[in-house]
């Protein structure tokens, strides 16, 4: 009988572990409450968009990441916690990444020593941001029947319902994946082939690879009873340089939500799809940003290049621009939000997306 040695046990053990970590997005970490660091795993720094380190970091490297309007509320939950003897805690928050907005959920447990005092508390950090992007879009799908039924028995109050939606696109398919219904921003991605596209088969997603997971989501949701496991979330390319659609496949298999499509006259359907488009986002914002703070559009391209966080001069090179126009364009963009650092304009722009 063959044996592996120690050392390999131990690397494939890691290996194994991280990988893990990676595909549920977890991270898991530590704090010595008497000292205030934090030890952590690699993945719980790559989750909140940190180089790992081996060692023990402050822990208001951590606090610092969060959104302004969420560090007072996790401590304070944390401290109420600890006064009440709890010990368990969990709280949600927003992290900038990437030039991103991500939902964390934290959950911890506090341990203490035999005099009964907290010395530890340890836990993981869990990457929520799709589980909290699905429920306005799967709220708004599903209250097509309700509206529908308040204004008329049609389709067309349907189309209506779900068109408000600004930036979703929503498409309902039966099993096969034939469309049963697309609002005007699914519709469009259809008609130009961008990312997604339509023929005897029912819905495509342009890529090959995305197309066959896609229509694997759609099966699960066809074949369940509205499980959780059912459904899911991919990624669709769209060709080099463009950002890919997000698209998230939700079951039907709900008696809810099967008596809500009922109304439209679309019992077959056995899936809702809502895709979010990045580029059709930024764009919306970068209207926002025009008319709240009265930026140029090449001051608000660089605003939002500039929520990556990464720096001007990284922002200029993805641009095309030169760093002398981009620091000429912030200086205005300073002027215009009232605002005289880059983190404060980041923190400005944050809460007007």
């Amino acid at each position: 009988m063959r044996y592996a040695s120690p050392n390999a046990v131990r690397w494939e053990g890691t290996e194994l572990l991280e990988l893990a970590e990676a595909s549920a997005g977890i991270g898991a970490w530590d704090v010595d409450l008497a000292t205030g660091m934090v030890r952590a795993r690699p993945q719980f720094f790559r989750l909140l968009g940190l180089d790992p380190v081996a060692e023990r970091v402050p822990i208001e490297v951590v606090r610092a990441l969060r959104h302004p309007d969420d560090r007072a509320n996790v401590i304070e939950g944390f401290q109420q916690s600890l006064k009440n003897r709890t010990d368990y805690y969990e709280s949600e928050y927003r992290i900038f990444k990437d030039g991103h907005v991500r939902w964390i959920l934290g959950r911890g447990r506090v341990v203490r020593n035999d005099r009964g005092e907290a010395v530890r508390y340890s836990g993981v950090d869990i990457d929520i941001t799709e589980r909290k992007s699905v429920v306005p879009h799967l709220k708004a799908a599903l209250q097509v029947g309700r509206r529908l039924a308040a204004v008329n028995r049609r389709a067309a109050g349907a189309c209506a319902a779900v068109d408000d939606r600004p930036g979703a696109g929503v498409i309902l398919v039966d099993r096969a994946a034939r469309i049963l219904f697309a609002n005007r921003v699914a519709d469009a991605l259809i008609s130009n082939n961008d990312g997604l596209s339509t023929g005897r088969e029912g819905l495509w997603a342009v890529d090959s690879r995305a197309a066959h997971a896609l229509r694997r989501l759609i099966a699960s949701c066809a074949a369940s009873n509205g499980i959780d496991s059912s459904g899911g979330v991919i990624s669709v390319t769209r060709g080099k340089g463009r950002a890919p659609l997000h698209v998230i496949v939700v079951p039907l298999g709900s008696e809810t939500s099967r008596a809500e499509i009922n109304l439209l006259g679309l019992a077959r359907a056995a899936a809702i799809l809502i895709i979010t488009d990045p580029e059709r986002e930024r764009e919306q914002h970068s209207r926002q940003l025009r008319k709240r703070f009265g930026l140029t559009e090449a001051e608000a391209n660089l605003a939002q290049e500039i929520m990556r966080g990464d720096g001007r001069i990284a922002a200029a090179a993805r641009l095309g621009i030169s760093p002398g126009t981009a620091r000429t364009h912030l200086e205005r963009i300073f002027h215009k939000t009232g605002v005289h650092r880059q983190a404060e304009l980041v923190n400005l722009l944050l809460g007007s997306k």
